[in-house]
């Protein structure tokens, strides 16, 4: 009987998903989130330093900075474990896997299967972390759900033009959504760092889920509200990515990012589970439900 009742709420969440997707603009994608969050418990997360100039920042801009969340030991040991895996690239359908050592021609991009992440050091519990969850759950006014963990190297691209994400788009992932972004690698000028246009995520023009040019987006915004995200190893950023964003070509190097996603309602579903460790047993079940 339960698992009748999982799939037709699977399939509730299937349409609540594309329906979304239909929704324009932030004030009446939000009024949708508002009313959603009165089906969601409330979040019970402790107030954590931090929080609230942070808060005030992603509310306004669509962006905060959160400072240095993983040390240099930190970062080398997941490097150390992800060196024992292949990648494929994420916009090939075919997921293809490859060596990091023998990068094919055709490939933008080297990304990590769920299996490889959730039992990789430090990635789950810096996805519980109490300062993200912290944040997270204030903008979105319930307690959210950890829907997505990505790691992905970006490679230098042989013609040096944008692909995929490289153009500025808005992701429409659910009616309410952030994103948590961590650098692995160095990110300079050259290193194709990550690009957000301050403000654009309340704004009412360029709504269509497309590719944007910066032509087109700089038609309707100031370039003054373009920020480049630079930063070092284990440098994190929050983002609401219904705001105007998109990665940048590498021209020299490789960039390397982790990313949870965290919204209201479990739009994914994962066939992967993390092994139940005594830590694991400790974070809240709810918001790892995708995943424990």
């Amino acid at each position: 009987m339960q698992s009748i009742w999982e799939n037709k709420l699977r399939y509730i969440y299937i349409l609540l998903y594309y329906f979304q997707r239909t929704i324009k603009g932030y004030l009446l994608r939000d009024k949708f989130a508002k009313a959603i969050s009165l089906f969601i418990p409330r979040a019970d997360i402790k107030h954590v330093a931090g929080t609230d100039s942070a808060l005030s920042e992603l509310k306004k801009k669509g962006f905060s900075s959160l400072g240095s969340l993983l040390d240099n030991y930190q970062i080398e040991e997941i490097n150390s474990y992800l060196s024992n895996y292949s990648v494929y690239d994420r916009y090939d359908k075919s997921r293809k896997l490859f060596e990091l050592s023998e990068v094919p021609e055709w490939a933008n991009t080297g990304s990590y299967s769920d299996e490889v992440l959730l039992h990789c050091p430090h990635i789950f519990s810096l996805a519980n972390n109490p300062l993200i969850l912290s944040i997270v759950s204030q903008y979105l006014e319930a307690k959210p759900t950890l829907s997505n963990i990505t790691l992905w190297h970006s490679f230098p691209a042989k013609d040096k033009k944008p692909k995929n994400a490289e153009f500025y788009h808005r992701d429409v992932d659910d009616f309410k959504f952030v994103k948590v972004f961590i650098y692995l690698s160095d990110v300079g000028v050259e290193s194709g760092p990550h690009v957000y246009v301050d403000g654009s995520k309340d704004s009412l023009k360029l709504l269509n889920i497309k590719r944007y040019s910066d032509e087109e987006v700089f038609n309707c915004f100031l370039r003054s509200n373009e920020r480049v995200i630079l930063g070092g190893k284990g440098d994190a950023f929050i983002e609401d990515t219904y705001g105007l964003h998109k990665g940048t070509p590498v021209v020299d190097g490789v960039r390397t990012v982790l990313q949870f996603e965290y919204s209201l309602l479990p739009f994914s579903k994962k066939n992967v589970k993390v092994k139940k460790t005594k830590e694991i047993q400790a974070y809240d079940s709810y918001i790892n439900r995708l995943y424990i």
